[in-house]
C-alpha cells in the first residue's frame, strides 16, 4: 500500500490517486484553492479511494456545500471495510462532525489522535479559523 506525505499507510494501489490526494491535502489544510479539484481528481484514478470521499466531504463542507458533503461521507462509509483502522476512525470523526454530533465527534477526535498523532487532517478539524467547536475547548483534545 502506498503512504500519505505524514508516512500513513493509504487504501489505494493508484500512484496518481495518491499524488492527487496529497495535493489536495496540502491544499485543504493550508485554505488554498484547488483542493477539492485535486480531491476530485484522486477520487476519478480510484473511485473506491474511502478516505479520499471522506476528505471531499471536509472540503465540501468548508465551502458550506452542506448536503453535497453528507452525499461524500456517506460515500465513504460505503467504502470502510477497503479502508485501514486510521483511516476508519478518520471518517467516523468527519461522520459525526456532518451529522451535527460535535461532543462525539470531539470523543472519536481525541481517540483518535492518541492512536495516530501525526496525522494532520483529523487534528486541523479542531483548530485554527476552521474549528467545528469553537476556540473555547479547541486545545483541550489530549
Amino acid at each position: 500500500m502506498l503512504e500519505d506525505r505524514f508516512g500513513q499507510t493509504l487504501s489505494t494501489d493508484s500512484d496518481t490517486a495518491v499524488s492527487e490526494y496529497i495535493k489536495g491535502m496540502d491544499l485543504l489544510l493550508s485554505a488554498n484553492l484547488g483542493a477539492l479539484e485535486a480531491i476530485d481528481s484522486a477520487i476519478t484514478e480510484d473511485p473506491d479511494f474511502a478516505l479520499a470521499h471522506a476528505s471531499r466531504a471536509r472540503a465540501l463542507q468548508m465551502l458550506a456545500r452542506i448536503p453535497e458533503a453528507k452525499l461524500a461521507i456517506n460515500r465513504a462509509v460505503d467504502l470502510l471495510t477497503r479502508a485501514t483502522p486510521r483511516e476508519q476512525a478518520h471518517i467516523q470523526v468527519l461522520v459525526y462532525l456532518l451529522d451535527g454530533r460535535d461532543s462525539e465527534a470531539l470523543m472519536a477526535l481525541r481517540a483518535h489522535m492518541k492512536n495516530y498523532p501525526r496525522y494532520a487532517l483529523p487534528l486541523s478539524l479542531a483548530l485554527g479559523v476552521y474549528c467545528f467547536i469553537g476556540f473555547s475547548v479547541c486545545l483541550d483534545l489530549y
